[in-house]
C-alpha cells in the first residue's frame, strides 16, 4: 500500500509541474501575441497618412481589440461559472485562451491608463471608461483564479 501511495504522489507531482509548464508556455505565448499586436498598431500608426483624422483609425482598432477581449472574456467567463456550478474539474485553468484573455485585458488597461496620465485619451469617455474597469476585473479574476487553480495547492503527502 505504501508503494501505491507513494506513486500517487509521484504522479500527482508530475501532473502539477506540467500544468504549470502549461502555464508558462501558454504566458509566453501571449506575450509573444500582445507584442506583435502592439508592433502593429505601432507601425499602422506611423503608416497612416496625415490629415484632418490622424490617428483615428488607431484609436478605433484599440477600442475594437477591447471591446472583443472583454466579450470574449465574459464568454470564458461564464463557461467557467458553468462548470464551477456544476463542481466539476476546471478546464479553463490551463487553457491557452483563457490565459491570453487574462493578460490581454490587464495589457488593454495598462495602456489606457497610461493614455489617461500622458493626457492623450479623456477619462470623460464613459462608454470606454466601464469597458477599461470591467477589463481591469476581469484580469484580475482571471489571474488570481489561474493562481489559485494552479500554483496554490497543497501537496499532500503521506508520512512514512
Amino acid at each position: 500500500m505504501k508503494i501505491f501511495s507513494s506513486y500517487a504522489t509521484v504522479l500527482r507531482n508530475s501532473t502539477e509541474n506540467t500544468m504549470r509548464e502549461k502555464i508558462f508556455k501558454y504566458s509566453t505565448l501571449s506575450f509573444i501575441l500582445i507584442n506583435f499586436w502592439t508592433l502593429y498598431l505601432f507601425f499602422d500608426y506611423f503608416t497612416e497618412k496625415r490629415g484632418i483624422f490622424e490617428a483615428l483609425g488607431l484609436f478605433f482598432q484599440f477600442v475594437g481589440s477591447i471591446m472583443y477581449a472583454v466579450g470574449f472574456s465574459c464568454v470564458l467567463l461564464i463557461i467557467r461559472l458553468i462548470f464551477h456550478l456544476r463542481n466539476k474539474t476546471n478546464p479553463l485553468k490551463t487553457n491557452f485562451f483563457y490565459i491570453l484573455c487574462g493578460i490581454f485585458n490587464l495589457n488593454n488597461f495598462i495602456i489606457w491608463s497610461i493614455c489617461i496620465i500622458l493626457k492623450i485619451l479623456e477619462i470623460g469617455n464613459e462608454f470606454l471608461t466601464i469597458f477599461m474597469i470591467s477589463s481591469l476585473l476581469i484580469s484580475c479574476f482571471i489571474i488570481v483564479d489561474i493562481y489559485k487553480s494552479s500554483f496554490n495547492q497543497k501537496i499532500k503527502t503521506s508520512s512514512p
